[in-house]
């Protein structure tokens, strides 16, 4: 009797036609990656003014008890998102947000994003938010049902079975 190698191992190849993401899954995992974001951002902050700045670095907190990061803090918070992103993407492809709603990050052939189509979606995406959700919008208009970020990048956000 022959034995059929599984398909759960690898359950995306190239010749699968997978349904591209709808606005609304779209939309509610970007809230939750921004829920678990502002935790990250509240870690740093307090790992940076605390650990660093006062404890090792011995700078008191001013006289008015305001808490200041300086520039070299402020460009770190400014890159969590990025770092943030990219490390889930090319590990699975999926953020924490993604996996609660069965979205899945892929190239244009369905495998792993590389690294440069990652950068290129994280600093393209909050563009596509910012200018009133322009990139989510795009969707509805797209021939393939693709946000605008997907097509700046070369890659797709497709839904998964259950």
């Amino acid at each position: 009797m022959a034995v059929q190698p599984s398909t759960a191992a690898h359950p995306l190849t190239a010749t699968q036609s997978l349904a591209q993401a709808g606005i609304l899954k779209r939309i509610t995992a970007l809230v939750y990656d921004t829920v678990v974001l502002c935790a990250i951002w509240l870690c740093y902050g307090w790992v940076v003014i605390y650990l660093i700045q006062e404890a090792w670095l011995g700078m008191p907190l001013a006289e008015n008890g305001r808490a200041e990061m300086g520039l070299a803090g402020q460009i770190g918070q400014l890159c969590i998102p990025f770092l943030f992103y990219c490390f889930f993407w090319m590990r699975g492809g999926q953020t924490l947000g993604m996996k609660a709603w069965r979205l899945k990050l892929l190239n244009n052939k369905n495998q792993p994003a590389s690294l440069p189509q990652c950068l290129v979606r994280s600093l393209t995406a909050p563009f596509c938010v910012l200018l009133g959700g322009v990139g989510y919008l795009w969707c509805w208009f797209d021939r393939d049902g693709q946000a605008l970020q997907d097509r700046l990048s070369s890659t797709q956000v497709v839904q998964l079975t259950k």
